[in-house]
């Protein structure tokens, strides 16, 4: 219960001024980013959000896979308060 993966990928400033990376900040969550289409590889009762973002000049990803769908929506508040805490330091 309440197992989560989260994954905060860098892609370098080469990438920050592409179109994919056109948010500015830090993503906040929403339960509507969580879906099992959104996994590469599915696996039954797993959900995944993956946005794309520029922090500090950086091209940025967060990917992040809840265990048990049906708890994404007791898990995106935590999971928010964390990705908030996250620190990008400007490249």
């Amino acid at each position: 219960s309440g197992e989560v993966f989260v994954v905060l990928f860098d892609y370098g400033t080469a990438s920050a001024h592409q179109l994919l990376f056109r948010h500015v900040g830090l993503p906040t969550l929403a339960i509507a980013d969580f879906s099992p289409r959104r996994l590469q590889r599915t696996i039954p009762g797993q959900a995944g959000a993956q946005r794309f973002f520029t922090a500090g000049g950086r091209a940025l990803c967060i990917y992040v896979v809840v265990a048990n769908s049906r708890e994404v929506s007791s898990l995106v508040g935590p999971l928010n308060k964390a990705v908030a805490g996250f620190g990008v330091v400007p490249s």
